[in-house]
């Protein structure tokens, strides 16, 4: 009990005093989670991301409604299936970036979409990513005036005077649904389901600067019983609180690696 055996020798020692407010604030954490989920269970939930019927060339598809992203995408192999493919021109040939890094195969100027059994003009950037089949961008909901209505649970295109109901979670794909485990699993965690690599914006780096940009932001993998990188230290700081190091391994590796939240359970 090396940190017990510290405190007692120098109770205002700086590395004493440095550990104490760490364990105040676990315990703060703790307990601002526990009366979060003692007056607003609502909070941990999932939400499922909006999504709308639509129709492209006559072919019905499930649009996912983001006014997150730039431009209004399609998946080359859905842009494909509803033979749309033929208009695509290929000399629009870019790099999406966002969350993740997606090459941009052409661009449809004129689409023919469909809502709500009214057409209206609509462009679209076709991908060679299969992740994401059709996304309704910021391009085409601000061209149309859309109201994304959460009271009403409906989309509303102002300038077609349509409005589309939000699906429900059952008839959202099932690959598109947020899955809460992911989050403390080391998932995407961006709470956008399918849409976690959405492209946003574009940029005219090449494929081989992107991949390196990749290569550098992941992180080493890990493979059996080896600690992965990073949790020594966390294991150090937790054994000085009084704990054994199988106990701080285990509650890492029951937290997905948050310090806090393992000393938190810890502490109990």
């Amino acid at each position: 009990m090396h940190f017990i055996k510290l405190a007692a020798e120098d109770p205002f020692n700086p590395e004493v005093q440095r550990r104490l407010e760490q364990s105040i604030q676990e315990r703060n954490i703790q307990q601002n989670m526990e009366t979060a989920m003692e007056y607003h269970p609502e909070m941990f939930g999932s939400v499922h991301m909006l999504y709308v019927n639509m129709e492209v060339n006559g072919v019905a598809v499930k649009a996912f409604v983001d006014s997150g992203a730039q431009m209004t995408i399609m998946s080359k192999k859905c842009a494909e299936y509803c033979g749309v493919l033929r208009l695509m021109d290929t000399r629009w040939q870019e790099m999406a970036v966002g969350v993740g890094t997606t090459r941009i195969v052409g661009r449809i100027h004129l689409a023919p979409l469909r809502a709500g059994g009214v057409h209206f003009p609509s462009s679209i950037t076709v991908l060679d990513d299969d992740k994401m089949p059709f996304l309704l961008g910021l391009d085409n909901l601000k061209a149309h005036q859309t109201c994304i209505d959460l009271k009403e649970n409906v989309l509303r295109f102002g300038s077609r005077g349509i409005v589309l109901p939000f699906l429900a979670e059952h008839e959202i794909p099932k690959a598109e649904r947020f899955d809460p485990q992911q989050v403390g699993e080391g998932g995407s965690g961006d709470g956008n389901g399918g849409a976690g690599n959405r492209p946003s914006t574009i940029t005219n780096e090449s494929p081989q600067q992107q991949q390196q940009q990749q290569q550098q932001q992941q992180p080493p993998r890990h493979e059996g019983s080896v600690v992965p990188e990073g949790w020594e230290e966390k294991v150090a700081r937790l054994m000085g609180l009084g704990f054994d190091r199988e106990q701080c391994l285990n509650a890492l590796k029951a937290t997905g690696g948050n310090e806090d939240a393992a000393g938190s359970l810890l502490f109990g």
